[in-house]
């Protein structure tokens, strides 16, 4: 035990050397600065203490910080998903002390989507430089270049064929499969699991009937929209209202396979995450032996078949459209329009020759009305 007095004020430090030798060199340092020594067990300690971990509650708090700015659930779930290899990767080390090397050898290890995966651990450290935790000369990320997306090929080039689109939306069919085997290798017998493509069947209409965003379904999903059934409109089944992210609205006309597919997500409470999709598009291009198809193509696809080959379908009983109606009104722009009374309009609709049919869907559509705010 080292024990000295200084300025009347008594210090007492009880020293964990295993040798002689560590014993005299830690009492060099206890009586070069009392008050400020500390034994290696106590430096130790600190140091775990301070450390600067990907864990649960550190990615915990990014998050929350990212809803108090306003960032959308979707949004979160997207940075939460390619944080959770990084949480692998580097959770039991001091971000304070990995190097720039060491990301890069971790970003290796991971599977595709190196840019999003950089943008979101980015992102985190951004948001433990500004809590103070980590400083500019500490964060080796901010040598870590994002790659360079690629150019986005041309519309027409971007949209499928609509045989494909048909045939890939035949091919979406609900599997059962036995945990802890592998796809390929299923067995005859077991406890299987039954996974219900229908939602993604659903989600998959919306996209190519509708041309609609990921986003707009899943907040629509949510109970974020309201879904109107209409009767005496001809082929318009009913309206879709859903906010923007601006605060304003959009209305979209559909026909009545459209419809059940929004009135079935909405009643589910939720759309199937990214993800989710992600997994069963590969996986249903496997099993037929399609091209995959990615998800957000299909609103390009959508607007190329409309521009096209695409009919423009009136609502049956007619309309104004809204630019008149603001006009006639005196509303000095169509903002001020849609923002009172867009909720009661029923848009034209495009009518496509894609049909798309499954055996599994359900026949005849349900109706039923779903209305939420």
């Amino acid at each position: 035990m080292l024990e000295r007095m200084v300025a009347g004020r008594r210090f007492t430090k009880v020293l964990d050397a295993t040798s002689e030798k560590q014993a005299l060199a830690e009492l060099a340092l206890f009586e070069r600065d009392p008050e400020q020594y500390v034994t290696a067990k106590e430096a130790a300690a600190k140091a775990r203490a301070d450390a600067v971990i990907i864990d649960a509650p550190t990615v915990a708090g990014f998050l929350d910080d990212l809803r108090r700015k306003g960032r959308t659930e979707p949004y979160i779930r997207y940075i939460r998903s390619y944080l959770a290899d990084w949480v692998e990767r580097l959770g039991a080390v001091d971000l304070r002390q990995v190097t720039l090397q060491q990301y890069r050898q971790a970003l290796a290890k991971m599977k595709g989507a190196e840019h999003k995966r950089i943008v979101a651990l980015k992102s985190l450290t951004a948001y433990l430089r500004e809590q103070g935790r980590l400083t500019r000369t500490q964060d080796a990320t901010l040598d870590l270049k994002t790659p360079t997306i690629k150019p986005a090929r041309p519309m027409d080039e971007r949209a499928y064929t609509m045989e494909h689109v048909q045939k890939f939306y035949a091919a979406l069919s609900s599997y059962r499969y036995v945990t802890g085997y592998r796809v390929d290798r299923q067995p005859e017998e077991g406890e299987f699991q039954t996974v219900d493509m229908q939602p993604v069947r659903d989600v998959f209409v919306l996209r190519a009937l509708c041309g609609m965003h990921g986003t707009e379904i899943e907040r629509l999903a949510e109970g974020k929209g309201v879904i109107n059934l209409l009767e005496g409109y001809g082929e318009i089944a009913g309206t879709l209202f859903f906010p923007h992210k601006s605060g304003e609205g959009h209305v979209v006309s559909v026909n009545a396979q459209a419809l059940a597919a929004a009135q079935r997500l909405q009643a589910r409470g939720r759309a199937p995450n990214r993800v989710y999709l992600s997994r069963a598009m590969r996986r249903t291009a496997q099993q037929s032996c399609l091209d995959v198809i990615e998800l957000e193509r299909l609103r390009h696809s959508f607007i190329t078949w409309a521009v096209t080959g695409g009919t423009l379908v009136q609502p049956k009983d007619g309309g104004i459209p809204i630019a008149s109606i603001a006009e006639l009104v005196g509303h000095k722009t169509q903002r001020t329009t849609r923002r009172f009374y867009l909720g009661t309009f029923i848009p034209p609709m495009a009518r496509l020759t894609l049909r798309l049919e499954h055996p599994e869907d359900p026949k005849p559509a349900p109706k039923f009305i779903v209305v939420a705010g």
